[in-house]
């Protein structure tokens, strides 16, 4: 738009418009430096006005990590398999970890996964699978966990529900696999444990995600 000046005798003086490109952010008067991303925000406090700021994500869920490499074991007593580490899920958040389960034929004996957090055991090894059948199988993982406040720190489910037939499920509801609370303090690691009751039989985990829930 042009700005035009004129005498009193109606005579233009001058004429003025802001050309293209013409604008530049050192003449807003910004309180901070721009940052690639970031939009200008009325902040009334600061010089000028403005601010530059970042987006707020507002989306309830938030992708904490993953680990897309398997891990395998053999062991006959529970061990480490599958870490989803870089962790920052706070006391106050709830989380669901999931990943994938399969196993090898080999041997009559069960299968059995569980849970660490950070350096602590939650959940010991639970059966999904009969000790009385050799096959090989696949199962979904999945970990729900509610905030860890006082006298609510064991409110977790552990679940390994396996596809197909001749075998059974586990539940974490299953006393005998409650190892200790969960820790009170922000979860940076989460790590499948299980075993096989065998060295002839395989277990792998693969394909780990976790997602945190907003605080309410």
């Amino acid at each position: 738009m042009p700005w035009s000046v004129y005498n009193s005798n109606g005579k233009l003086l001058q004429s003025l418009a802001i050309g293209d490109d013409s604008i530049v952010e050192g003449k807003l008067d910004v309180s901070n430096a721009p940052t690639n991303g970031y939009f200008l925000q009325a902040q009334s406090a600061e010089g000028g006005g403005l601010t530059w700021a970042a987006v707020v994500a507002t989306s309830a869920v938030t992708r904490e990590g993953g680990n897309t490499t398997e891990a395998t074991t053999t062991a006959t007593s529970d061990a480490d398999m599958f870490t989803v580490s870089s962790l920052t899920i706070a006391v106050t958040e709830p989380y669901t970890f999931m990943a994938g389960l399969r196993r090898t034929t080999g041997a009559t004996v069960q299968s059995g996964v569980g849970l660490k957090v950070n350096s602590t055991t939650t959940r010991g090894s639970f059966a999904w699978m009969h000790t009385t059948i050799n096959f090989a199988a696949e199962a979904l993982y999945k970990v729900e966990m509610a905030p860890r406040v006082a006298n609510y720190l064991q409110a977790s489910l552990l679940l390994a529900i396996p596809s197909g037939g001749n075998h059974v499920h586990g539940s974490g509801f299953d006393s005998a696999s409650r190892t200790a609370a969960a820790p009170t303090a922000t979860i940076t690691s989460l790590t499948v444990i299980g075993n096989t009751a065998s060295g002839s039989v395989t277990m792998g985990a693969d394909e780990g995600q976790v997602y945190s829930w907003s605080a309410s």
